[in-house]
């Protein structure tokens, strides 16, 4: 059952995505390292909700400093 508040999102799928995946290649134990943008749905998603932005992940290469 969907939260009433929950149908005002105006979003028609589940709100789950895998930004960035990150594992060791069982074989050659190189890390291995994927990203995908987030969808403009969810990315409106989170405009209605008043997340800031500024919680959005990053690419690693780019967090680190």
């Amino acid at each position: 059952r969907i939260p009433a508040v929950a149908s005002q999102l105006f979003l028609k799928r589940q709100a789950l995505h895998a930004f960035a995946l990150e594992f060791v290649h069982p074989s050659t134990n190189t890390p291995m390292q994927w990203f995908a943008p987030i969808p403009d749905d969810l990315m409106e998603l989170h405009t209605q909700v008043q997340m800031n932005r500024a919680v959005l992940p990053k690419p690693f290469h780019e967090s680190s400093s």
